[in-house]
């Protein structure tokens, strides 16, 4: 049987509910945490959060702290701030624990030279972790095909419109989604959703190749 990917998400506003629903309806997929200290999630089912008919037997942890001391997954989205001041203790403390990160922050998308320092520094930490960085640009990156994805990873997505600065760019593979040429770019959200679906299908011919030798 395929091994599935657990996901966790940080975070539960508009981004990151849009996320957890791009998860769930991505198969090999597997949502097994969430966190966000509103009171209108705290404490609750993710199902009952999201709007769902159903519940999803995931209570959403109150505490962020604990969460990102806790929390066991393969890759966690961290949709909590777009600042990365608030941001890089959170993204530093999952990669710390070996745990692929895909973030939202706008600062760490749009790094200006005053923040670059901080930048490199998770960079170095997801090296040291052996975790990849996955950047996915607009135009110019190698096709999702090309890529393997079966290993670790951790995901940068850019923004429809600026994409991604040049530091992320080169932190390692860019990946480009193929479009027909009446579609620009796309949302972060569903961008991010594309690439999980490839990482899902290709750890999933892995393990069955691996069956069959």
């Amino acid at each position: 049987m395929a091994r599935t990917v657990k996901i966790a998400i940080a975070g539960l506003g508009p981004v990151g509910q849009a996320v957890a629903r791009a998860v769930l309806a991505t198969p090999g997929l597997k949502l097994v945490a969430a966190a966000d200290p509103s009171p209108l999630s705290a404490g609750r089912d993710l199902g009952v959060v999201l709007g769902l008919p159903r519940k999803l037997k995931v209570k959403v942890e109150g505490r962020p702290e604990r969460f990102f001391k806790k929390v066991r997954a393969d890759v966690a989205f961290v949709c909590t701030s777009s600042h990365l001041k608030e941001t890089k203790p959170q993204v530093a403390a999952l990669l710390g624990r070996r745990i692929n990160v895909l973030t939202t922050c706008e600062e760490l998308v749009h790094p200006v030279p005053a923040r670059a320092a901080a930048f490199k520094e998770l960079d170095r930490l997801a090296k040291r972790k052996k975790v990849s960085l996955l950047a996915s640009v607009a135009r110019g990156g190698k096709s999702l095909a090309e890529i393997d994805l079966a290993r670790p990873v951790a995901l940068a997505v850019g923004s429809e419109g600026a994409g991604l600065p040049r530091e992320l760019e080169e932190a390692g593979w860019r990946v480009s989604i193929p479009m027909t040429r009446h579609i620009e770019s796309l949302n972060v959200a569903t961008a991010a959703s594309i690439l999980l679906y490839e990482i899902a299908r290709q750890r999933q011919a892995a393990s069955e190749r691996g069956k069959g030798e």
